[in-house]
C-alpha cells in the first residue's frame, strides 16, 4: 500500500510540474548575476544587456513581475535599497530599506512584496513603481518567523507568523483568521481558497478557507 500511495504521488507530482511549464508562455529574456551586476539574456545565453551595475555593493535576487514589464532587485551594501527597472525604457528606480531585503514576490498587480529584518523580527513590507517614483516601504506586518501568500488578484494577502498568528491583510488592514493553524507555516492563497493546515488531535487537518468564512 505505501509502495503504491508513493507511486501515486510521484505522478501526480509530475504531471502538475508538467502542466505547470504547459501553461505558462516561453520566456524572452532571462535574468542572471554576473559579479553583482544585474544581466538579461536571450534563452540560448546570446545578446546580453546589462540593467543595473553598482560600485557600491552587489545586487541580489532579481524576478520578473508577472507581465515581465518590470525587474525587481536587492542591493547588499552599507546603504541597503531595492531596485526596480522598467524594461520599456531601462529606467531605474530605487527605495531606501535599512535592512537588506533578502526575499521578494510580485502581486497579480505588480505591486512588490519583501521580507527584511526589523527590530521586532522579520518585517514583511510592500512598494510599487507610480509614475516616476518608487514609493517608499509600507510596513504590512511582523514578527518571526513570517511566511505570506498573495491572493490571486493582487489586492489582498494572507500570512502566518509566529506560532498561532493566521490572517489576511487587505494591505492597510490585517483581519485575523477564526483558527488554530498547525506547525507547517506556508499558507498557499489559490483560486479557491486559502490552503493551509489547522492544528489537531491527533494530526494536523488540511483546510481550504474562503476569507469570507470557512469551507
Amino acid at each position: 500500500m505505501g509502495m503504491r500511495l508513493a507511486i501515486l504521488f510521484s505522478a501526480l507530482a509530475t504531471l502538475l510540474v508538467a502542466c505547470s511549464f504547459a501553461s505558462q508562455d516561453e520566456p524572452d529574456r532571462l535574468v542572471i548575476l554576473d559579479n553583482g551586476n544585474v544581466i538579461t539574456v536571450d534563452p540560448d545565453g546570446t545578446k546580453p544587456q546589462t540593467i543595473a551595475e553598482s560600485d557600491l555593493g552587489a545586487f541580489f535576487q532579481p524576478i520578473w513581475s508577472p507581465d515581465r514589464s518590470l525587474l525587481a532587485f536587492s542591493l547588499n551594501a552599507d546603504s541597503p535599497a531595492v531596485y526596480v527597472a522598467r524594461m520599456e525604457d531601462g529606467q531605474l528606480f530605487s527605495t531606501d530599506t535599512s535592512s537588506f531585503p533578502f526575499y521578494f514576490s510580485w502581486s497579480a498587480r505588480n505591486e512588490l512584496a519583501m521580507l527584511r529584518n526589523g527590530p521586532s523580527g522579520l518585517r514583511l513590507d510592500t512598494t510599487s513603481l507610480e509614475g516616476q517614483t518608487l514609493t517608499e516601504l509600507q510596513q504590512i506586518e511582523a514578527g518571526q518567523p513570517l511566511y505570506y501568500s498573495w491572493s490571486p488578484t493582487g489586492d489582498q494577502m494572507t500570512a502566518h507568523i509566529g506560532v498561532d498568528r493566521l490572517l489576511t491583510s487587505d494591505l492597510s488592514e490585517s483581519s485575523p483568521i477564526d483558527m488554530t493553524p498547525g506547525t507547517f507555516q506556508a499558507p498557499s492563497w489559490t483560486g479557491r481558497g486559502i490552503v493551509t493546515l489547522e492544528a489537531g488531535e491527533p494530526r494536523h487537518i488540511l483546510a481550504m478557507i474562503d476569507p469570507d468564512g470557512r469551507t
